[in-house]
């Protein structure tokens, strides 16, 4: 079982990688939010004292983390992964409780839980079906790739983009796919040392002058 410790999260910002897609699904869904996640978890050797106001941060304490595991969404995760979300993305750009459930409950879809000592750090959620019509017929769909701050260039992130493409090549899809934003230097490069060939791009996709690129894996 993962170990649990409340702790008070730091609002950490994060780029956003939101775009018309998950609007579209957002509207259609229409589900009231009634929860509300305000706590993330952690072991107490991640974290340490913030010496200037005694309140306590995420800080990844590198030479603890020996190794990043991954394991698929099991129903007592949905409240973790809503607490990475609030971490990682503002209230404006961030998945719904309503559209973060049925992706992780959705038969066609699989979510990953990355894991440090333990502990619920990050997750991914790929689609196995086609997205949208301009996709090529049988393509996986990266939703989302979400770490937590403190815990980023550990390779949580490659790791459970790695459990996405198998996901991928397990259901028998031909590619994998996602957006990225153009801003976003760190996502693109890992993508591109993946073998991910950009295809596309699609301005004003997360809205506020801000293009996105689309990047697409052959699997066969």
């Amino acid at each position: 079982m993962d170990r649990v410790l409340p702790i008070c999260a730091a609002r950490l910002d994060f780029p956003c990688d939101r775009g018309s897609r998950a609007r579209k699904i957002e509207m259609e869904l229409r589900q009231p939010d009634r929860e509300s996640y305000s706590e993330l978890s952690f072991p107490s050797s991640l974290l340490r004292m913030n010496p200037l106001n005694q309140s306590p941060i995420q800080v990844a304490v590198s030479e603890s983390v020996k190794t990043v595991e991954s394991r698929l969404f099991e129903s007592g995760d949905l409240r973790a992964l809503y607490a990475i979300e609030e971490a990682c993305f503002e209230p404006a750009v961030r998945f719904s409780r309503a559209l973060m459930r049925s992706l992780a409950y959705d038969p066609s879809a699989r979510t990953w839980l990355g894991i440090v000592e333990n502990v619920r750090v990050g997750f991914a959620i790929v689609g196995l079906q086609a997205h949208d019509q301009s996709a090529p017929p049988n393509t996986a769909y990266i939703w989302t790739i979400e770490v937590l701050p403190a815990f980023r260039r550990l390779g949580v992130a490659r790791a459970l983009l790695a459990c996405a493409e198998t996901s991928a090549r397990e259901a028998e899809c031909d590619a994998l796919e996602l957006h990225v934003s153009e801003r976003n230097a760190g996502a693109l490069a890992m993508y591109e040392a993946a073998n991910f060939a950009r295809v596309g791009i699609e301005a004003q996709y997360y809205g506020r002058g801000e293009d996105a690129f689309r990047y697409r894996k052959l699997l066969s």
